[in-house]
């Protein structure tokens, strides 16, 4: 039987660097570039693109030429809780929401009804994400997000914008970018999807002296080696 292969996603190459150096800390040079072996399973790393658009294209292109059974997408994100999730820590996601396809903006903003486009499903602005605690029991004690994971095309600025956002997704955890864009994309072409955010930053602060992006990252990268 082949090996599992296992695709790691990150929106940026400065993310993928600095995220791939964190988890060879425990594994070596051999994981550097290419496909190498852990067990029985194979991984492959790769940059998906920054932003809805990009991250779908991307991981989309990364899954046709590289063929996993499984991704994970990581990287930074920043945090609508700092008692649930702050900064420096990182956390698996079960949801990701995407509550910017509609009519309006701010308290005017609504959902499309179903009924409206051909295509697009408004009651699926939520998708689920797979944990692997049925493969590893260990797993059960590492972080998991009380909320969802909301992908936004533009992050706050201040925190007018934060509470924007919550007032559309109230349960939401932190923002990110990229997660619902890479979902759709696995879930379109039937591969299971984990996301690993590491807290860069509080949502809305966009003074990155405040910002500890190589600790999410480290973090994330120990919550990567559950899977191995």
């Amino acid at each position: 039987m082949a090996p599992s292969r296992i695709l790691i996603l990150t929106p940026t190459q400065q993310e993928l660097e600095l995220l791939r150096g964190s988890f060879n800390g425990d594994h070596g040079e051999r994981h550097l570039s290419g496909i190498s072996p852990i067990g029985e399973r194979e991984i492959v790393w790769g940059a998906c693109g920054f932003g809805l658009i990009e991250a779908a294209v991307g991981a989309t292109s990364k899954i046709i030429s590289t063929n996993p059974t499984h991704v994970i997408l990581a990287g930074i994100a920043g945090t609508y809780s700092e008692s649930q999730a702050p900064v420096g820590t990182a956390h698996f996601f079960r949801q990701v929401a995407c509550l910017e396809i509609g009519i309006g903006r701010g308290q005017n903003f609504s959902p499309f009804e179903a009924q409206q486009l051909s295509s697009w499903n408004a009651e699926e602005p939520i998708l689920d994400l797979f944990l692997p605690a049925s493969e590893n029991e260990e797993i059960q004690d590492l972080p998991i997000a009380a909320g969802p994971l909301l992908s936004v095309a533009a992050v706050s600025a201040d925190e007018q914008d934060v509470q924007c956002q919550l007032s559309k997704a109230p349960q939401a955890v932190a923002e990110d970018m990229e997660g619902y864009a890479v979902a759709v994309a696995c879930r379109k072409l039937g591969i299971p999807l984990t996301i690993i955010r590491g807290i860069s930053n509080i949502a809305g602060n966009r003074d990155k002296c405040h910002w500890k992006i190589p600790d999410a990252l480290h973090a994330a990268a120990r919550l990567i080696r559950a899977f191995f």
